[in-house]
């Protein structure tokens, strides 16, 4: 700092910097590298810009969504109201008015089937399966561990009804092309609400299939000492040469008179009694 004569101003004698490169020896407006760092900070700038405008966006976005959402709520929640009134009013007007019952004779077509098979492989096991004595009930309690036959394996309630087929009449039909058998090998008691739902393990039906170790491990400890009975069940069965089920191979026999009967009644349904059902609706 050099002060002059009067002792009142002062002037710095250091050499000035430039306000764009720091650099000493010119000032901002004669900076060689002026344009350069002019166009860095632009692009700089640029970017903060371009990064605030996303947030903005980004901010505005959620708040679309958001809004988008409690509409879509407010919607589906009115739509459930409908759902239910319209429900509501189809239950009252059905008591009023009769409902049109005309297809209803179309829907019996395969329950038909299935009580023409029940009786045609009700006759198949009495001639050819192997009887159920006895000590074959005895057997059954005693490796379900039941007091009586009439008591569920999976709850221990009284069962009323006749109990559940373990290897499906019809129901594995497509999956193994075999058909169940109608005895007591077969059938084994449970209760309503617990029929099919309780041979429903790892991802398999345990009426037809095998479970491996490692799946086995996936069920509950329950669900392990039942799959484990009706194995021992099953392998009983073997053992006394009874069929819980008839292999389409082995026996050709029943799986053609079924087809043929099966044919004979889609036969029936549709020339003789839609048909007939038909031309009695028209005389009302």
């Amino acid at each position: 700092m050099i002060y002059n004569n009067h002792n009142r101003y002062y002037r710095n004698t250091m050499p000035r910097k430039c306000g764009l490169c720091e650099k000493e020896g010119h000032n901002r407006s004669k900076c060689p590298e002026k344009e350069k760092i002019e166009k860095e900070r632009f692009e700089k700038k640029k970017e903060k810009d371009k990064l605030i405008e996303k947030k903005r966006f980004d901010k505005g976005w959620k708040s679309i969504e958001k809004n988008i959402k409690k509409k879509i709520k407010e919607y589906d929640e009115s739509k459930d109201r409908f759902i239910n009134i319209k429900k509501k009013m189809e239950k009252f007007f059905k008591k009023i008015f009769p409902t049109n019952r005309s297809k209803n004779l179309e829907n019996r077509e395969t329950d038909t089937y299935y009580w023409f098979d029940k009786d045609i492989l009700n006759c198949y096991d009495i001639k050819y399966n192997v009887r159920f004595l006895p000590k074959d009930a005895r057997m059954k309690l005693e490796i379900f561990e039941i007091s009586r036959d009439n008591i569920c394996i999976i709850t221990g309630q009284k069962s009323n009804g006749i109990g559940d087929h373990l290897y499906e009449i019809r129901g594995y039909y497509k999956a193994t092309g075999h058909y169940g058998s109608e005895t007591q090998w077969n059938i084994l008691p449970v209760i309503g609400s617990e029929n099919k739902k309780y041979k429903k393990m790892a991802g398999k039906d345990i009426g037809y299939q095998e479970l491996t170790d490692e799946e086995l491990t996936t069920c509950s400890e329950s669900q392990r000492e039942l799959y484990v009975k009706i194995q021992k069940w099953k392998q009983y069965c073997k053992e006394r040469g009874a069929n819980i089920y008839w292999d389409n191979l082995q026996h050709k026999k029943l799986y053609e008179l079924i087809k043929k009967s099966e044919e004979f009644i889609t036969k029936v349904y549709k020339e003789q009694l839609i048909p007939f059902r038909n031309e009695i609706l028209k005389e009302l």
